[in-house]
């Protein structure tokens, strides 16, 4: 948007008042590192690069806010330290482990951490980081299933098996195919679209319905039917095809989440495509917040058919009374989360 006055107030005032994570609080691995790691890497990107900011130059910025990433990153490591390299899904900043903790994750927590991790690596020129982060999704990968090369959706870090054998593209699986897919582009490593092609090949074969509108839940061993829901996570889906350049599929996907939005004004936690009712009824944070993954499908359609730019202009206008003015920043901002 330009105001980038506002984005040096905004790294000064971290800088003052955050100089540690040296905090006795117990964090989710996953939401950590997507959210306040990845945050701070890529403030840090623009405050170090005046080109990204056009010439503008935040006076007296010294690289503090890769600083607290290394910083926070360190106290994040110990998670990996499980018998298989998939990390433990939370971990206390200051005294690391938390003894009888649980060792269930899910594979997109486990798997998710490409991004950020191997940026700060790059970044660093430290690889543990990305090494770390790499070994944890190529551990996940590799315990798909023999016969469907799926992946299930909850999983022990400690003994490396899967405790819940639903698969799908939604909550628990999302972003492993997000991240496999960006990984490639991001870091040109082969081995990270192969993941990607061999999972989005099942994907196609044993979720995708008869019409191609639906991805359904099943077992990823037996293929049946797990549950007759699809949830608001999964509205990503049509942005990371169009990404990864399946656009017809992309359209079909978004229509159906198109479709539940306008028939409720919001994404369902769950909807439950054989009643055509929510499956949940309620949403946990807010309609907003249900709509972060249309917007990011819309958005990523949008290059591709005016038809679903106007409807991504139009959900952005409704979340916000921002929105209608500011509507094409959605698709400018760098997606860390």
């Amino acid at each position: 948007m330009g105001d980038y006055e506002e984005f040096e107030r905004a790294v000064n005032m971290v800088i003052g008042q955050v100089t540690t994570f040296d905090i006795n609080s117990k964090v989710q691995v996953f939401e950590v590192t997507i959210r306040v790691l990845g945050g701070l890497l890529s403030a840090h990107l623009y405050a170090s690069n005046p080109t990204l900011l056009n010439g503008y130059k935040l006076p007296n910025y010294n690289g503090e806010l890769l600083d607290l990433a290394i910083d926070l990153a360190d106290r994040l490591l110990p998670a990996f330290q499980s018998p298989t390299g998939i990390p433990y899904p939370r971990i206390n900043l200051r005294t690391g482990l938390v003894p009888g903790d649980t060792s269930e994750t899910c594979s997109a927590g486990a798997g998710s951490l490409l991004l950020e991790f191997g940026t700060l690596s790059r970044l660093t020129g430290n690889p543990i980081y990305e090494h770390v982060a790499k070994r944890a999704f190529n551990e996940v990968f590799k315990r798909r299933s023999p016969s469907t090369d799926l992946l299930g959706n909850t999983i022990d870090a400690e003994t490396g098996h899967w405790t819940n054998t639903i698969t799908g593209i939604g909550a628990g699986i999302d972003s492993f195919l997000e991240y496999a897919v960006k990984a490639y582009i991001l870091f040109g490593e082969p081995s990270y679209w192969d993941v990607w092609h061999t999972l989005y090949a099942s994907v196609k074969m044993y979720l995708q319905d008869h019409n191609k509108f639906i991805y359904k839940n099943i077992n990823l061993v037996t293929t049946a039917l797990a549950t007759a829901w699809i949830d608001s996570l999964a509205g990503f889906f049509p942005g990371l095809q169009v990404l990864a350049g399946d656009v017809e599929s992309a359209i079909k996907g978004h229509l159906q989440y198109w479709g539940i939005w306008s028939t409720f004004q919001m994404i369902p936690e769950r909807y439950n495509y054989f009643t055509g009712r929510p499956e949940i009824g309620f949403y946990p944070v807010s309609s907003r917040g249900a709509a972060k993954g249309l917007i990011r499908g819309s958005c990523g359609l949008s290059l591709s058919s005016r038809l679903i730019f106007s409807i991504g202009r139009r959900r952005i206008r409704f979340i916000s009374p921002l929105g209608s003015k500011y509507w094409w920043t959605f698709l400018i901002i760098p997606k860390w989360m």
